[in-house]
């Protein structure tokens, strides 16, 4: 007569810490979700750089079209202000997107291999950041050697361009990543991590600005961005290769 006792203190166990209990899976997934985030942190701690040069197309990029030629550059008479180049960057994103997407998903079909890793196409995203600024800094220092207005807006398309495509290939890419390799309990804190880069970017480009600008011309500044970004992708490489 003594058994269904038995029975209901074994099952008290089971419900207070057994195997299959909801506070001891709890446990395991907390444990999954800080593993993940700790494999993923060095990643993420590479991320603030890129942001840096990439939010200066609303700063340092509209100081200087404010020194270039901004006037007579279209037809019509239509006058130029220093933020309208701006409007480049979604123009881009929008044809960018969809392009890039179409080149790796028939990248087998067209190469006989498999298409390049996340890490892989953010790395490349790095190093165009990098030769987005090497361009800005070359036609700053076009710019510093003539006379002001003497050097056309338009020459800016370029490095916007390069820095768009890198956007694509950088931020598009890296929330892909993030999130497919964070388990189920970790991706919005993964997501919202990868995120809250982009403002680590920005208190860093503020800093070195504020550090280097008073010593530095603006063409030696925005070289020093571009070498910055150059060894952050060196680095990247090294972190995420197989």
């Amino acid at each position: 007569f003594g058994q269904p006792d038995a029975d209901a203190e074994a099952a008290g166990g089971v419900a207070e810490g057994g195997a299959g209990s909801p506070s001891k899976e709890a446990s395991v997934a907390v444990d999954e979700a800080l593993a993940a985030l700790g494999r993923l942190l060095p990643v993420l701690m590479l991320m603030p750089c890129f942001w840096a040069l990439f939010d200066q197309q609303g700063s340092s990029w509209v100081l200087q079209a404010k020194a270039l030629q901004l006037s007579g550059v279209l037809p019509f008479g239509i006058e130029l202000s220093p933020e309208t180049l701006l409007v480049l960057n979604p123009i881009f994103v929008t044809v960018l997107v969809p392009l890039t997407r179409g080149i790796f998903e028939r990248w087998r079909r067209w190469f006989g291999a498999a298409p390049p890793a996340s890490t892989a196409r953010m790395f490349v995203g790095m190093l165009l950041a990098s030769l987005a600024f090497l361009c800005s800094s070359a036609l700053q220092s076009v710019v510093e050697a003539g006379p002001a207005g003497s050097v056309s807006v338009l020459w800016q398309v370029p490095q916007i361009f390069l820095i768009t495509l890198a956007e694509v290939l950088v931020s598009v890419e890296s929330l892909n990543f993030f999130y497919s390799r964070a388990p189920a309990e970790a991706k919005a804190a993964v997501s919202a991590l990868s995120l809250l880069t982009v403002s680590f970017g920005d208190i860093l480009c503020g800093l070195l600005y504020q550090a280097l600008s008073s010593r530095l011309s603006l063409t030696m500044m925005l070289l020093t961005f571009s070498a910055l970004m150059a060894g952050n992708a060196a680095v990247f490489f090294r972190v995420t290769r197989p």
